[in-house]
């Protein structure tokens, strides 16, 4: 079964692109102009241009219907290796760790609207 589908993949694969296999005509009534353009095969992560549509169509979808329009920034905070036993050890300070690290960042970007 196995064997099966990836040469069934593989024959997809082989044939994505090509016209001999099947196209459409795409046309547009405006400027009068027709094109062909050739069927895909659609199967991810084989296909190298398949998945690439597959991968930038669900960034489109993640974007419209998941992440808020609102901007948003990702920072990230390293502790420097010879802190890092400090830091595991007393994780009671975390709240504490946490508002130093917001307010380095804050006068790294040059905001003043740092609450006390």
């Amino acid at each position: 079964m196995q064997r099966l589908l990836e040469e069934r993949v593989i024959d997809r694969f082989l044939k994505c692109g090509d016209p001999h296999y099947g196209f459409a005509r795409i046309y547009c009534p405006e400027c009068r102009h027709d094109y062909l353009l050739a069927f895909s095969c659609k199967a991810r992560y084989f296909c190298p241009s398949c998945h690439q549509k597959r991968v930038l169509a669900y960034g489109d979808w993640v974007e419209e219907n998941v992440l808020a329009p609102v901007p948003h920034r990702q920072y990230v905070f390293t502790v420097p290796r010879i802190l890092r036993p400090i830091f595991s050890r007393q994780r009671r300070r975390g709240p504490q760790e946490t508002r130093a690290v917001h307010a380095a960042r804050a006068v790294f970007a040059g905001e003043d609207d740092l609450p006390p």
